[in-house]
């Protein structure tokens, strides 16, 4: 049987969280604070693709990252996931 749609969402959100937190602590900032890591993370894009047979994440259009006092702009987000969804790489 299919997952349900409920299912699937949840699952692109834990996703695209880990996509997020890989990318923020990727991207080191002098004006950073040591505080943001427990900031909330937003994240916004135009589009997003999750390939879950290659397990990657892809975001497109205008990607705009946001921790605290860190942000993080680009045309482009990629995350690669073990069969875990625990973060293995990403780039912005």
């Amino acid at each position: 049987m299919a997952p349900s749609c409920p299912n699937r969402k949840s699952s692109n959100t834990r996703v695209l969280l880990a996509l997020v937190v890989g990318a923020c602590l990727a991207c080191t900032s002098a004006n950073a604070k040591q505080s943001d890591s427990t900031q909330p993370i937003l994240v916004n894009a135009a589009h997003s693709l999750t390939s879950q047979d290659k397990e990657i994440t892809t975001l497109t259009g205008n990607v705009r990252i946001d921790q605290g006092t860190m942000h993080l702009d680009g045309d482009k987000a990629v995350g690669n996931f073990d069969q875990d969804n625990a973060l293995e790489h990403a780039v912005l």
